[in-house]
């Protein structure tokens, strides 16, 4: 759910033939940080459409939710090509995909061209459940987290019961964390909450500030 994004392998361009029919269409729910700039774990889903995978790296297409730097404001983030290093990922998941989805109607024949339009019906789906969310506050509403879930679950992919959402479990520490996480980079934020805030706020605005180092008793 950080605004954390892993600096790892960016693949520019795709190869025009399948590589392993055995892989096409997989998809891969990857998990990154949380790292000393992140805030918690950061998901993207990963869709490989040419079968490129392989035991070190995950190839494909990513999709996921962003933040603005330092905002908790939400933007669209366009999909991106990638090989992701496996043993740079916090984890990842091979996902099963549902009977009758879109992705098994169109990987019965899995051709370039038959790969194209399935990726641009994916693109469609991706910006179609983006476009609600873009300017609105990043929480625990919406977060990459969530937006990771209904993605695949609109594409009629199974999410792994194993993994948990932030926001479903601990909405309230979330919220506050993102706020103190303001709080500390923004002198502006920080006077609109302390203006006729209660002892407890400032208190915890105050624990904040030493931690940061900002203040030092």
């Amino acid at each position: 759910m950080g605004f954390y994004f892993s600096k790892v392998e960016h693949k520019e361009e795709r190869g025009t033939k399948v590589v392993d029919a055995s892989k096409v269409g997989i998809v891969y729910l990857c998990i990154f940080g949380p790292k000393e700039n992140g805030l918690v774990n950061h998901y993207a889903v990963i869709i490989d459409f040419l079968g490129e995978s392989t035991q070190e790296l995950l190839i494909g297409t990513m999709y996921h939710l962003g933040a603005r730097k330092n905002e908790r404001v939400v933007e669209f983030l366009r999909p991106s090509r990638e090989a992701k290093l496996i043993s740079k990922l916090a984890s990842y998941y091979r996902m099963n995909t549902q009977p009758g989805s879109i992705l098994e109607n169109s990987l019965k024949n899995p051709d370039v061209c038959n790969l194209t339009l399935l990726e641009s019906e994916i693109m469609a789906k991706h910006v179609e459940l983006s476009k609600p969310h873009i300017n609105t506050t990043w929480g625990t509403k919406i977060n990459c987290q969530i937006y990771a879930k209904s993605f695949t679950e609109a594409l009629g992919v199974t999410w792994p019961e194993e993994v948990k959402i932030t926001g479903q479990d601990i909405p309230i520490l979330v919220e506050f964390y993102l706020d103190l996480n303001r709080i500390v980079k923004d002198d502006n934020f920080r006077g609109q909450v302390l203006t006729g805030a209660s002892a407890e706020v400032k208190a915890a605005v105050h624990d904040a500030l030493y931690i940061a180092g900002i203040c030092d008793v």
